[in-house]
């Protein structure tokens, strides 16, 4: 059994990588169906509005706030926030605040 405190994150940089739009991810594996990813959001920084073919994901914000895009939806975030966002749908983050934006993510492959 693998456990993750989602009070410690960002205690530590361990398995932590940056990607080009200036967000940091760290993956923490737990099944071959699924993923415990957690993504830090700079102030200002965003992923790009995308989908994915055989992932579902559910978004629970950690810190920070923010606004998430889900479909033709998009709401304003904050911590203790939880969202879900279905197989093929577009979704995309943005950190609108002043503090950096963490999200717990877990990921269901299909």
């Amino acid at each position: 059994m693998e456990k993750l405190n989602i009070f410690e994150v960002g205690e530590t940089k361990e398995g932590v990588s940056t990607t080009p739009a200036g967000f940091s991810i760290r993956v923490n594996k737990f099944t071959e169906k699924g993923n415990v990813v957690f993504l830090y959001y700079p102030p200002g920084t965003k992923n790009e509005l995308h989908s994915h073919d055989d992932i579902e994901t559910v978004y629970y914000i950690v810190q920070g706030e923010g606004k998430v895009t889900i479909g033709d939806e998009t709401e304003h975030v904050k911590k203790g926030d939880v969202l879900f966002t279905p197989l093929k749908t577009k979704h995309q983050v943005v950190n609108a605040g002043k503090e950096t934006l963490i999200i717990l993510e877990v990921t269901f492959k299909h």
